[in-house]
């Protein structure tokens, strides 16, 4: 078909390099939503020092920054916001990951994790925070948001929509816990692709304008940038076929391409250059040979060693290269 047009069917997302890139050697700590822990997945299947969504899934800003904050002032737990059901405790500042067998048991097990948490906040370089919903839920107990809702009654929660200034406030409050263990961390914010269609479609588009009102103006401060995750989903991949089957969560595909574009924007050159050669190893790694036993197969285990090798003094590939060792040595 010639009509002298230049057709184009697809709005391309270019994020921009991030003001501070970061390298292979920083450790970082991804927080948030579930894309937070999709993305330290991809960190660390590429071999980067990374804690992963250590909180657990946590959607709404508030309560996330409120998480960590208090771990980092050793704020002790608020035995008040302890709920029972099935015969276990929860805390409603805390993901349902996080139970006890009583009251003592959860505050006793609270205790650790915010002593494990400081750890991470005060060695990290890199703070990944995704943040997925600007909808929260209360008591009449309490101002504070809610982490999780533990499967608990409606009644017991009232719903309320964020403002940009609240999450702003929110984690300039956290930004200033932090910056005092840890004044060189940068930031990177996020606005989670995934759709929270039990909000409806109409108000799952005004949480997510509110988030991404407030990153905006958060990136605004010199050591906080913003990854353009949710604009790649909805304007990029604009197509259900790079969603999951419950037309919620971005597919495999669509994480991977995004974790590409992510990679680009925040490396700096020479590390996405052994990223690269890391990728062609591990492909190699996963390869199933037709014969197991051939000479072929114990030639190619002979340049994984030696690529494993050559990689090694950049990255750590002790179990790999254990692991080629020991096919090896079932060869001889």
């Amino acid at each position: 078909m010639k009509s002298g047009k230049d057709w184009k069917f697809r709005t391309e997302v270019s994020p921009e390099p991030l003001r501070r890139p970061f390298s292979l050697h920083d450790q970082i700590l991804t927080l948030g939503s579930c894309f937070a822990e999709q993305m330290g997945a991809r960190l660390a299947e590429n071999k980067f020092k990374v804690f992963v969504n250590p909180t657990g899934t946590v959607y709404n800003p508030i309560a996330l920054h409120r998480l960590i904050k208090n771990a980092c002032e050793k704020t002790l737990p608020d035995r008040s916001r302890f709920v029972q059901r099935d015969r276990q405790y929860y805390s409603l500042d805390f993901h349902s990951s996080f139970f006890g067998s009583s009251e003592d048991d959860l505050y006793q097990k609270l205790l650790e994790w915010n002593q494990s948490i400081k750890g991470m906040v005060a060695s990290a370089n890199v703070f990944i925070l995704t943040y997925g919903t600007s909808w929260v839920y209360k008591t009449d107990q309490s101002a504070e948001p809610v982490a999780n809702c533990h499967k608990l009654p409606g009644k017991f929660f009232s719903k309320h929509l964020l403002s940009p200034e609240e999450i702003q406030w929110s984690f300039s409050n956290l930004h200033q816990a932090i910056t005092t263990l840890n004044p060189k961390a940068q930031w990177i914010l996020t606005v989670s692709p995934v759709r929270h269609l039990k909000d409806t479609l109409p108000l799952n588009a005004v949480a997510k304008s509110v988030l991404r009102v407030a990153c905006h103006k958060l990136s605004e401060l010199d050591n906080v940038c913003y990854f353009p995750a949710y604009e790649i989903m909805t304007d990029d991949l604009r197509d259900y076929r790079f969603y999951e089957a419950d037309l919620i969560h971005p597919s495999e595909t669509a994480v991977d391409y995004i974790w590409e574009l992510f990679r680009d924007a925040a490396l700096h050159k020479p590390d996405l250059e052994i990223l690269d050669r890391w990728e062609k190893v591990r492909r190699g790694l996963q390869h199933r040979p037709f014969n197991p036993s051939g000479s072929d197969y114990k030639k190619f285990l002979q340049q994984l060693d030696q690529e494993l090798m050559a990689l090694s003094s950049v990255l750590d590939l002790s179990a790999e290269i254990r692991q080629i060792k020991n096919l090896l040595s079932e060869l001889k």
